[in-house]
């Protein structure tokens, strides 16, 4: 397992990165700690056998997105998974080089002008679906 990674969502304001990192952290059904939320956002880590993952959803402007990601780093979470604004994406990256972590960074699929939330839940279940698969295939060495 390539140990120490972060799992960047990263898109604009609204796009579902919160619901879909949520999305991912209620897959796993055991050892979860909720560190804190606020305004429907939070941060988590789920203890595992194998490895500790950090669940941080926080990525706006003005907010604690460098706090909560850096008590992740500070928890020693393997795998960290955490959200981004394009423009606050710097902050990811710093936190990364400091802690030597590395950053797959991936866009979460979304619909520009349909707010309609038969096809919201179907984009973050599929972002969260991809976001699982990462982890699974981090943790197996595979990437």
């Amino acid at each position: 397992m390539e140990r120490k990674v972060i799992i960047c969502l990263c898109a604009p304001e609204s796009k579902g990165k919160t619901s879909s990192i949520r999305k991912v952290y209620e897959q796993f059904p055991e050892n979860k700690k909720m560190l804190g939320e606020e305004d429907g956002d939070f941060y988590a880590i789920i203890k595992q056998e194998e490895c500790t993952i950090g669940f941080s959803s926080l990525g706006d402007p003005k907010s604690k997105q460098k706090e909560w990601l850096e008590k992740l780093l500070e928890q020693e979470c393997e795998i960290i998974v955490t959200a981004s604004r394009m423009e606050q994406f710097e902050i990811v990256e710093s936190l990364s080089e400091k802690y030597e972590y590395t950053i797959k960074r991936i866009s979460p699929v979304y619909d520009y002008e349909n707010n309609d939330n038969r096809y919201l839940e179907i984009f973050h279940q599929g972002n969260a679906d991809v976001i699982k698969s990462l982890i699974d295939k981090i943790k197996k060495g595979e990437l």
